[in-house]
C-alpha cells in the first residue's frame, strides 16, 4: 500500500472538515448547532445580549452576532423562534449562555412591561408617586393627577 492511497482521503475528510466550518461560520440561511429560546422578537434578543454585557457585532436579516463572556455568539429568527449558540463551544457552554440570557429577556421584558403601565397611567390623569425596587420586584403607587 502506497502512502499516496492514505494521503488522498485523509486530506478530502479534512478539506470536507474545514468546508463544513467555515460553511457553518458564515451560514446566513440557518443556525446550526442553535438552540431555541423563548423570544421571538430580533429587538427583544439584541437588548437582552446588550443587558448581558455582550457587545453586538453584526445584524441583519434577523440575525444577531455578538461577543460576550462565554466568546462569539450567533442569534437568529427561524419560524417565530429566535435560535441561539455559542459558536465553536459544546452543547453545555451554548446551555449555560443561554440560561442567562434567559434571565436577561426577564429583566429587559419586566422593564419594558412597567414603562407601558406607567405610561398608560399617565395618560388616564395619575401620577407615580413612589417607586420601590427590592429584589428585583416593582411596586407602582399612583395617585389622580
Amino acid at each position: 500500500m502506497s502512502i499516496e492511497v492514505l494521503l488522498i482521503p485523509a486530506g478530502i475528510a479534512a478539506y470536507s472538515a474545514i468546508h463544513s466550518l467555515v460553511r457553518e461560520a458564515r451560514s446566513e440561511d440557518l443556525c446550526e448547532k442553535c438552540r431555541a429560546t423563548r423570544v421571538t422578537e430580533v429587538d427583544v434578543a439584541h437588548d437582552a445580549l446588550l443587558a448581558m454585557g455582550a457587545t453586538i457585532t453584526h445584524t441583519g436579516n434577523d440575525r444577531l452576532q455578538a461577543t460576550s463572556q462565554w466568546g462569539t455568539l450567533t442569534f437568529q429568527k427561524v419560524g417565530n423562534v429566535i435560535l441561539g449558540r455559542v459558536d465553536g463551544a459544546d452543547e453545555a457552554t451554548t446551555l449555560g449562555m443561554l440560561a442567562e440570557f434567559d434571565k436577561a429577556v426577564g429583566r429587559v421584558m419586566q422593564a419594558r412591561t412597567a414603562q407601558i403601565v406607567v405610561e398608560r397611567a399617565r395618560a388616564l390623569g395619575f401620577r407615580l408617586i413612589e417607586q420601590r425596587e427590592e429584589d428585583g420586584s416593582l411596586n407602582y403607587v399612583f395617585e389622580e393627577a
